[in-house]
């Protein structure tokens, strides 16, 4: 019985950890995007300097 209980438990607690994962990976990603844009965005501004 405690065993079956055990099982569960460690079942909702991966899941939680995979939900909280992919959340964390599309912070990072969207970061990632937004970085890649303010280079971007600072490359164009040094040309216009050049």
């Amino acid at each position: 019985m405690s065993n079956k209980l055990y099982i569960n438990l460690n079942k909702t607690n991966m899941e939680a950890l995979g939900i909280m994962g992919f959340i964390f990976g599309l912070a990072a990603l969207a970061q990632v995007l937004k970085l890649k844009k303010i280079v971007e965005t600072l490359k164009d501004e040094v040309n216009e300097l050049k």
